[in-house]
């Protein structure tokens, strides 16, 4: 691949102001500009929010099947079919075994 060069120094990291800095910042400004900042929120909170889209799913009719019976069924059937497995290859192994 080559050679990999590593940073020589550390760049500087812009650190976040503290609320005393931010306050003090915040005074210097002319009144104008005060106010312009005061302006902008009320702006965003007089958009009205965008309506949801609808989802064709909720055209349809409620289902019938009920979901955790049938969850229960399945895990159920899952459980059987690992002890029938468990048991061929016990199974398995005793044939396996016996002709050794």
């Amino acid at each position: 691949m080559g050679e990999v060069k590593q940073a020589e120094s550390v760049p500087p990291v812009s650190s976040a102001k503290k609320p005393a800095q931010a306050a003090q910042a915040k005074e210097s400004m002319p009144k104008e500009a005060k106010k312009e900042v005061k302006k902008e929120p009320a702006k965003e909170e007089e958009e009205a929010p965008k309506p949801k889209p609808k989802n064709s799913l909720d055209l349809l009719p409620p289902s019938k099947m009920i979901l955790d019976e049938w969850k229960r069924l399945s895990e159920e059937n899952r459980l059987l079919l690992l002890m029938e497995i468990s048991s061929v290859y016990l199974m398995l192994e005793s044939v396996k075994q016996a002709n050794d």
